[in-house]
């Protein structure tokens, strides 16, 4: 995988915080030593993360080596983004039959 701006940003402060970390503990530092180990977790792992995720035009070449069409791809994905639009539409809508229930209990 490319490496692309971003990525070498956060290996780059990922990898500043795991070096601050590491002084830090060696100087028992205790507080700066739990803020550099704390922000390298997420920092680090976001990078080698997006360093293994491959781009948008290697998943489009290989897709087209699989013989499938990348324009049924995309179809595909907005069957699935109005499933899920419907979805929510559903359940943000408040059940009629518990408001009747709730109701002739005497609880408002």
């Amino acid at each position: 995988m490319p490496w692309s701006v971003r990525d070498g940003i956060l290996m780059g402060a990922g990898m500043t915080c795991v070096a601050g970390a590491s002084l830090f503990y060696h100087r028992k530092q205790t507080v700066p030593f739990k803020v550099a180990y704390f922000l390298s977790w997420p920092v680090l792992g976001s990078a080698f993360i997006l360093l293994g995720t491959p781009s948008d035009e290697q998943l489009v070449k290989r897709l087209e080596k699989s013989g499938v069409d990348p324009k049924e791809v995309e179809a595909t994905r907005e069957q699935q983004r109005q499933l899920f639009r419907q979805m929510r539409r559903t359940t943000d809508e408040p059940e009629q039959s518990q408001h009747v229930a709730t109701k002739g209990a005497g609880i408002e």
